[in-house]
């Protein structure tokens, strides 16, 4: 809290527990409240809080210390020797998708739907397990959910 940050270059996920106190800077159309801003400033430098991703195959989970989300990467750029690369996301919790490369094809029940690069999808925790399987040869997409998910390569 009270540290100003931006994206200078390159892809970035960012996943914050739902909040409504959020501070704008500048570079916005949106309101900036300078005063405010510069009351609740911190102008000490901090170090950056990495949170080091665990690697199980096609997937990377980001699990930083908090009891709302995990983001999960999922590059799906191997094809196997059975098909496409594919992952399956249990059921019973909501899930955000973010295609960030190339196109996944998600399955869920009887539904289908292709997701390409910049585009997302919600599938809710009532609906059955999702199966995320790779449409080109270089998709990655980001998974948020809430933590303790079930999942299978």
């Amino acid at each position: 809290a009270g540290n100003l940050h931006a994206y200078l270059r390159g892809t970035a996920v960012e996943i914050m527990a739902s909040s409504d106190n959020v501070l704008r800077g500048g570079l916005t159309s949106k309101h900036v409240d300078i005063p405010e801003l510069l009351r609740v400033l911190d102008f000490d430098s901090v170090g950056v809080p990495w949170v080091r991703a665990r690697r199980d195959g096609h997937e990377r989970l980001y699990a930083p210390p908090v009891r709302e989300f995990e983001l999960w990467r999922v590059a799906l750029d191997e094809a196997g020797t059975s098909g496409p690369a594919t992952t399956r996301i249990g059921g019973s919790t909501p899930r955000i998708l973010l295609c960030v490369q190339g196109t996944v094809q998600l399955r869920c029940g009887h539904r289908v739907l292709n997701l390409q690069r910049g585009e997302a999808a919600w599938v809710a925790a009532s609906d059955p397990e999702l199966v995320v399987q790779a449409a080109s040869s270089d998709a990655t997409v980001f998974v948020a959910t809430p933590p303790a998910r079930t999942w299978s390569v």
